[in-house]
């Protein structure tokens, strides 16, 4: 009995410290700060938010609004948002679902995977998106 009761102490403080790492508050933050901003026009602004690997794939914000305009308007002109799960890939990655609701009404189904880079801010790494038949905002 006393070691069940160690063994469930040493996990409560193991907690915290894996917290320390990862805070789902800093993901959603960055993730919300892009799609504002993509709603208001700023699209350098977006198009920062997301990581480095994004950027040499899309080296100019051109580049970078002519793939959103392609395949990810429902996020770009997005009415309301809503979090869905997150998964910890690793400690240095995750995946976040995001509920929208597109301009045009529908509900889409984005999984935002993010990375925490060098300097201790979360990424935009990648984005899949599909539209979504049953949940709504």
């Amino acid at each position: 009995m006393r070691s069940a009761a160690i063994a469930l102490m040493l996990l409560v403080l193991a907690l915290p410290a894996r917290a320390d790492h990862f805070s789902i508050h800093e993901v959603q933050k960055t993730i919300t700060e892009q799609i504002t901003a993509f709603r208001s026009g700023d699209h350098a602004r977006a198009y920062e938010l997301s990581a480095p690997n994004v950027r040499e794939n899309y080296p100019t914000l051109a580049s970078y609004m002519a793939l959103i305009k392609d395949s990810f308007q429902p996020i770009a002109d997005a009415r309301a948002f809503v979090f869905g799960p997150v998964d910890e890939i690793n400690i240095s990655t995750i995946t976040q679902e995001v509920i929208i609701e597109g301009s045009d009404g529908g509900t889409y189904q984005a999984f935002y995977t993010l990375e925490l880079q060098g300097d201790g801010v979360w990424r935009i790494t990648g984005v899949t998106i599909q539209q979504a038949n049953d949940r709504l905002i």
